[in-house]
């Protein structure tokens, strides 16, 4: 989705819509560590949970930051049919953290397969 089309999203919504901003920022520490996360996976399970929150369809966009700061963020705009609660925050938290934390588990076993992939066909080659 364009610039435009975004903009359209906000004035095409529903009377009553509220507007939330959110950040999704992956710990450069202990989830993003390689910088290898799918950041738009994490944004659409994070917005399917605030969906299933509030039983109503989201719209949103989001735009992926990895240029400007030294670590990778997600900026996402929400239109949602009603106001948000602190238990709705803290869900959305709790997603995204699981959903990276998920990914870094896969990314690291992989990534632990294909060195030893490599050492595997070392000791083959008598290297």
């Amino acid at each position: 989705m364009g610039r435009w089309e975004a903009y359209r999203m906000i004035d095409d919504s529903q009377k009553g819509s509220l507007f939330f901003r959110f950040i999704i920022s992956p710990d450069p520490k202990g989830e993003d560590t390689e910088k290898d996360l799918f950041l738009r996976e994490i944004t659409e399970q994070t917005m399917l949970r605030l969906e299933d929150r509030v039983q109503s369809e989201v719209q949103w966009v989001a735009a992926i930051h990895d240029d400007h700061a030294p670590h990778r963020h997600i900026h996402v705009v929400a239109v949602v049919p009603g106001r948000l609660h602190v238990p709705d925050f803290q869900a959305l938290r709790q997603t995204a953290t699981e959903v990276c934390l998920e990914q870094r588990k896969q990314r690291d076993l992989l990534q632990e397969y294909q060195r030893g992939q490599g050492k595997e066909a070392q000791w083959e080659r008598g290297l």
